[in-house]
């Protein structure tokens, strides 16, 4: 449920009606009663907002996802290195006969499973922190459009909640003061016109 919908909920449109109703039965709102009745929506509006942020929070799967994958990775360098462990004993009692050819494979093998490593290590690391560079600016992307969602939302909520205030303020017994008002207005000024 988004704020739009909670907003059109029937149960927010009672909540209104309600309000509306006891405010025109005590003829008119006082300034207390309009900061009570403000106070109220701005609550409304704050809870309907926490509700939508905690669904908007779902980042941490992406996050738990993406370490999964980076432990997957260094699992298979950890293989590779194995792997290379194991060709290098298996070259060792192959050729065991010669020592010549047994120091250089020993050698190679090291300096080979050495590489590995370190370029494995060097490859997870350098994606490691790729993968985080792009999830904070993933979040930080989200994040912002989240906010300038809700500002929109807020904004425009609030200019309808205002519009609807002041149309219920302007009931037909005000309207019919501003008339008869005017209309006495203009008697004095021809009253006023022909003593003068």
């Amino acid at each position: 449920m988004n704020l739009l919908d909670l907003f059109m909920s029937p149960a927010f449109a009672e909540a209104a009606n309600n309000a509306k109703e006891a405010v025109h039965n005590q003829g008119g709102m006082n300034f207390i009663d309009y900061i009570l009745y403000s106070n109220v929506i701005n609550f409304i509006i704050v809870i309907a907002f926490l509700v939508w942020l905690n669904k908007v929070q779902k980042f941490t799967s992406i996050i738990d996802q993406r370490q999964e994958e980076i432990s997957a990775k260094v699992l298979d360098s950890e293989e590779s290195k194995m792997r290379a462990e194991f060709k290098l004993e298996q070259t060792k009692t192959q050729l065991s006969n010669s020592n010549e050819k047994i120091d250089t494979i020993v050698k190679d093998g090291k300096e080979v499973a050495k590489s590995l490593s370190s370029e494995i290590i060097v490859e997870a690391k350098k994606d490691a922190q790729e993968l985080e560079s792009k999830t904070e600016h993933v979040i930080d992307t989200k994040r912002t459009q989240a906010v300038s969602e809700i500002k929109t939302k807020i904004t425009g909520a609030a200019f309808e909640i205002a519009r609807e205030h002041i149309k219920q303020s302007l009931d037909d017994r005000m309207h019919q003061k501003f008339i008869d008002e005017f209309i006495e207005g203009l008697d004095n000024l021809k009253v006023e016109l022909q003593n003068g």
